[in-house]
């Protein structure tokens, strides 16, 4: 297989909507791509049922680091997951088999109190 990091680029200003979970996608100064879920909730769904795509989508982390890609996960504008390049798995996301996926529970935490107080 040939290395293709850095040969795509993605530029993105959408709206992801899935099983009626809607999300706003873009992309940041440096080429991320972020995920903007309106709570934890939506963010947890959208991400279930991402993984029940078939190969070779369903090894996400890896697929995006092949492509030179990350995307970050936020909900209320707190950072929540990174997956793909450069992106260190934790000892709990090897343990779920996630590879290049990083989860922040400080990001989580941030995120739960925000919704608690109807902070956006």
């Amino acid at each position: 297989m040939s290395d293709v990091s850095g040969v795509l680029r993605v530029e993105a200003d959408l709206t992801l909507t899935v099983e009626g979970e809607t999300a706003t996608v873009s992309t940041g100064p440096f080429g991320d791509v972020y995920v903007d879920a309106p709570s934890l909730a939506s963010a947890l769904r959208i991400a279930r049922r991402v993984g029940d795509l078939p190969p070779p989508l369903e090894q996400s982390g890896d697929r995006l680091a092949a492509s030179g890609l990350t995307v970050v996960v936020r909900v209320r504008r707190a950072i929540v997951a990174r997956i793909g390049e450069g992106v260190e798995s934790g000892r709990l996301e090897r343990l779920a088999g996630k590879e290049r996926t990083r989860l922040y529970a400080d990001g989580v935490l941030t995120a739960a109190l925000r919704e608690l107080r109807g902070v956006r």
